[in-house]
């Protein structure tokens, strides 16, 4: 591994004591070929630990993700962090590392240098690892540094075997929370959905070749939130009685809006930015679910009205407790053509989470960028 200083945006995360708690189905115990040497590993309930080349790896299974969160020591002395999740192949394994100095990894870091991957080649348990023998579960939590022990949620040196610790919440920063997991100094009360981007493809224009990137859009954009029982569907109110459409806009009345970053708006931000009122029968109701939807019906008008690019009827509907931890991906809605869809990607930051969203007509395509997020 070669040092390389990288920094990422910090996450809210409230450590809960973790116990060790009975762990299946991934077993760490054996032999894998990695980039860096061959990991020689034994798991012992949620603890892994073992060796690679002339360094050492030590590291606690997290009950709620099943990866792998480990603290490593290179022959030099150097250390770090690495979070490993084992394929469902049960042969790969795959994740990422930071050194101590940087912050702390997540299994989807995609820079490629600090990829840690590695193949199964024996399922068999080595005799024994550079790792002192009679080391323990409880002797790794004592002497590792505290912000190993706050990563994995385990406060005390020694592991607890309490019934609450057993089934302690997920950190905020990996799911949705319900109001019962924030702290007494944040009691959100706003869901706060803020359209804050709008970026157009070059060849929006008739002619391609325009300068600069804007556009004449008009129809309607809303924005709803839902709480979803077993006894049904209801709406999440707007603060201040706000119209549900961010935009309604008649073809002699179409907006010009630049394509601009992600940071700024053509669009009165007071335009584009809604607060739903959380219903908290609904998040602490753990069989009740929180979504948002985007509706959207927008046309470019172009000088001739015969010639206006029509965007179509378009929405989507994601659920907040299904929001994977840091995770980005897309999800693509075909529309009877490879040409027609609506996309998004979401990043979890922190108590928010950033969708981008885009609707495509042909070959050309309206990204609008907004971000999600819990205020009071």
């Amino acid at each position: 591994m070669s040092a390389l200083h990288v920094f990422a945006p910090a996450a809210i995360i409230i450590a809960a004591a973790v116990s060790a708690a009975p762990v299946s189905a991934q077993q760490w115990s054996g032999t894998w070929n990695t980039r860096f040497g061959e990991f020689r590993l034994i798991q012992a309930g949620d603890y892994v630990y073992g060796d690679y080349g002339e360094g050492t790896i030590e590291g606690i299974i997290d009950p709620r993700t099943r990866r792998l969160r480990a603290r490593f020591v290179n022959p030099n002395g150097s250390t770090g962090y690495a979070e490993l999740l084992i394929q469902p192949d049960n042969v790969m394994f795959a994740g990422a590392f930071r050194w101590e100095n940087e912050a702390l990894p997540t299994y989807e870091d995609s820079a490629p240098d600090r990829r840690w991957a590695g193949r199964r080649t024996s399922s068999t348990a080595p005799a024994r690892t550079r790792v002192a023998s009679g080391r323990t579960r409880a002797a790794f939590i004592a002497s590792a540094p505290p912000k190993y022990r706050q990563w994995i949620g385990a406060n005390t040196a020694a592991a607890s075997s309490t019934a609450a610790a057993q089934t302690a919440a997920k950190p905020l920063a990996e799911r949705f929370p319900a109001l019962k997991d924030y702290p007494a100094s944040f009691r959100p009360r706003f869901l706060e959905v803020d359209l804050t981007g709008w970026m157009f493809s070059g060849n929006l224009f008739e002619g391609s070749a325009v300068p600069t990137r804007a556009a004449f859009l008009y129809g309607t954009l809303g924005l709803y939130a839902y709480c979803e029982t077993a006894q049904g569907t209801r709406a999440l109110a707007v603060f201040g009685n706000a119209p549900n459409r961010v935009l309604d806009l008649p073809r002699d009345r179409a907006e010009r809006i630049a394509s601009v970053a992600a940071s700024t708006t053509a669009i009165d931000r007071n335009k584009t930015r809604r607060k739903f009122i959380l219903d908290e029968n609904c998040l602490n109701d753990n069989d009740s679910k929180i979504s948002v939807q985007w509706q959207s019906n927008l046309t470019e008008r172009n000088s001739i009205r015969s010639r206006d690019n029509d965007y179509g009827f378009k929405s989507m509907k994601i659920y907040l407790d299904q929001l994977p931890p840091r995770t980005p991906y897309r999800i693509t809605f075909e529309n009877g053509s490879s040409s027609n869809y609506i996309k998004s990607a979401f990043v979890a930051q922190g108590f928010g989470h950033t969708y981008t969203w885009s609707q495509a007509s042909k070959s050309e395509w309206i990204d609008i960028k907004g971000t999600m997020i819990f205020t009071n």
